[in-house]
């Protein structure tokens, strides 16, 4: 029976060949993907708050009470984890999770 692979699979085939991703990068220097990083950076300090008690209040138990609808433990890979909120409240739950991003 074939398995699915896990987050640590995935992260191990996203890292296959950093310096491909690397020239990559290079190639759009001052490009888009730059720009999405250096805004995402920008913001990174407050973001925590959000969650905390600003417009995203809620919206953690929201999201993990429908994953747990779906899947009840077990390995969670946040792409896009940011400042790990939701990656935290996750594993709190009991989930090994996995968070990446392209931001610092």
């Amino acid at each position: 029976m074939h398995q699915a692979p896990g987050a640590a699979d995935l992260v191990r085939w996203l890292n296959r060949d950093k310096e491909s991703a690397t020239v990559s990068e290079a190639k759009m220097a001052g490009g888009h993907a730059r720009q999405v990083r250096d805004l995402w950076d920008s913001r990174a300090g407050d973001w925590p708050a959000r969650y905390a008690n600003g417009q995203l209040t809620g919206r953690l138990p929201l999201f993990s009470g429908q994953l747990q609808a779906w899947v009840n433990s077990g390995e969670v890979l946040d792409l896009g984890c940011g400042s790990g909120e939701l990656a935290l409240h996750l594993a709190s739950l009991g989930y090994t999770v996995t968070g990446c991003d392209i931001s610092a």
